[in-house]
């Protein structure tokens, strides 16, 4: 005991000091102690700090990875949908629109004779529902870009695609039954058949 502050029986309030005992050697102990304290809280906010940090970094990795594959996905299924429009462009204004007198008029007209009328029939106002479908759909295309619905996109495509191919395949018919006659020589049928 190093000091006594107060007589026995004496009146105090409270948090008043009675008395001291030698301590340093306690007092370093907690002081140590508590320093040792500091330092691992410190280290466990760093630690804590740092595995989250470095999580969230490979986390932002990841979903960059996977935003960037999927804008590039996106931009193949643009890529194909200009593609297979450009097709059945070509496949029906460079290749069919020869069997055809004004192809792109509202009422085009086989430039050859078949026997089956009603194929005829077909082929001529199918070249002009055809026409429509180009042009709207390669309209519809000039506005896609990756932020598009692209699966109504793809339907779309799918849709266009089964009517031009019903289309092409009664030109084929019809072509195919051609004869030679004094208007169509083999070369030119065979040239279309082609």
């Amino acid at each position: 005991i190093i000091g006594i502050y107060a007589e026995v029986g004496e009146q105090v309030q409270a948090g008043r000091i009675i008395a001291e005992i030698k301590n340093s050697t306690q007092r370093a102990q907690v002081t140590s102690a508590i320093g040792s304290v500091e330092q691992a809280e410190a280290l466990l906010i760093k630690t804590q700090q740092g595995s989250r940090t470095e999580q969230i970094s490979i986390l932002e990795l990841k979903l960059k990875q996977a935003e960037d594959l999927l804008n590039e996905a996106k931009q193949s299924t643009i890529n194909t949908l200009l593609s297979e429009s450009g097709t059945a462009d070509d496949a029906v204004l460079n290749k069919i629109d020869q069997f055809f007198n004004n192809p792109r008029s509202t009422d085009p007209q086989l430039s050859f004779i078949t026997t089956d009328s009603q194929l005829k029939i077909d082929i001529e106002f199918g070249r002009f529902v055809v026409g429509n479908i180009l042009n709207t759909w390669n309209s519809e295309l000039g506005n896609l870009n990756i932020d598009s619905d692209l699966f109504a996109s793809l339907d779309t495509a799918k849709e266009n695609l089964i009517k031009i191919r019903d289309f092409l395949d009664d030109v084929a018919q019809a072509v195919n039954s051609l004869t030679v006659n004094t208007n169509l020589s083999q070369t030119t049928i065979s040239t279309w058949k082609g």
